[in-house]
């Protein structure tokens, strides 16, 4: 454990250290730079050249040893390694003494995520699941108009992340890879945290070559009766979209669901169905059909749009609730509780194992 105290406590800056040195590591550290008072301590790789061309490029020092690294002293450690990975190194880093944000999915089976909860509690450190998308500025615009009641009551909840990928890597790993942990977990983890963790949940899955589930198809049931629909894929790319029904209104994100740019806000009442009259009748018409597409493009019923960006990448707003929480002396935070990526990760090793067979 180190013996340097955490200079976030103490000092303006916020010093945090990245185990992993891959894509997603890159992006944590170029979204850093949008996150006032924060800056990188090390990168902790298994080799030395890649951990040191690592913070060549974005700061700090490289380590290949993390007992070095930890020695050297952080605020936090961003977990950046494969799923499989995320366990033993998540719990490495809270026995010395380091708070953690681990990169989705949180873990790689629910028995992993529950030894990292509990390593949390036991060293009484803080530790979160790095759901960014939680952390936008559109998510809490959404919760915002949720609870004012923008749309009424939410009956349905639509999510997708498919995104064609070539074979290989950890996407593809049987151990905490496929669509469903790796795709499907941001419409699932959204799901949950707008309309609660799940009641009832049931999976279709088709597993390929690799031994993974490279499609896979949700269905979810809520508190209060919300159905939520969830679509992943490794192999086939959708538009990768997000909206809510409700009785009364639909929230849609705009851009992709896990970088949101906005929302669209709309409302509508509900038709009474069976009436008549001329022009009913009249709407049937040809002539009334070709005036309704004429006039569709002058009665836009897309809503309202709602702008919230995120700050540079995205990736800096789960640093910020990271380094908030942290020097406040919590131990999670309430929009990411370790309790909901523990049961989340369950429900994944369920539903792998009910929806179908290799």
């Amino acid at each position: 454990m180190s013996d340097k105290p955490y200079i976030g406590e103490t000092e303006k800056n916020f010093r945090w250290g990245i185990w992993g040195t891959g894509g997603v590591a890159r992006k944590f550290a170029l979204g850093l730079r949008t996150v006032e008072g924060a800056s990188l301590a090390w990168a902790l790789s298994r080799d030395q050249g890649r951990a040191e061309a690592f913070a060549k490029r974005f700061g700090g020092a490289g380590f290949a040893d993390p007992t070095a690294a930890f020695a050297a002293g952080a605020d936090a450690v961003y977990i950046a390694t494969p799923a499989k990975r995320h366990a033993d190194h998540a719990v490495a880093a809270l026995s010395a003494g380091l708070p953690v944000l681990i990169e989705k999915p949180f873990a790689g089976n629910g028995e992993d995520a529950g030894r990292i909860a509990e390593a949390a509690r036991k060293h009484k450190k803080y530790a979160m699941e790095a759901m960014w998308t939680r952390f936008q500025p559109a998510l809490a615009q959404a919760r915002r108009l949720l609870a004012e009641g923008a749309i009424g009551t939410p009956r349905l909840l639509r999510g997708e992340v498919c995104i064609a990928s070539l074979p290989g890597g950890s996407l593809y790993d049987p151990e905490g890879g496929g669509a469903l942990r790796q795709r499907g977990v941001y419409p699932l983890s959204l799901a949950a945290h707008l309309l609660g963790m799940p009641e009832h949940a049931q999976a279709m899955l088709r597993r390929g070559a690799s031994g993974v589930d490279e499609e896979a198809t949700v269905q979810l049931r809520h508190p209060g009766g919300a159905i939520s629909q969830i679509r992943a894929s490794l192999t086939a790319s959708a538009p990768n979209g997000f909206d809510i029904l409700g009785d009364k209104g639909a929230l849609r994100v705009e851009g992709r669901i896990w970088r949101p740019s906005g929302l669209r806000l709309s409302a509508y009442a509900p038709r009474k169905e069976g009436a008549g009259g001329r022009l009913s009748d009249f709407r049937e018409t040809p002539l009334g059909q070709r005036l309704q597409r004429l006039a569709l493009p002058l009665l836009d019923r897309g809503g309202r749009r709602i702008a919230a960006p995120a700050k540079g990448n995205g990736y800096g707003h789960q640093a910020e609730e990271v380094m908030a929480r942290v020097r406040a002396g919590e131990l999670e935070s309430p929009l990411m509780p370790l309790s909901e990526s523990v049961a989340l990760t369950e429900l994944m090793d369920r539903l792998l194992a009910e929806g179908g067979a290799p």
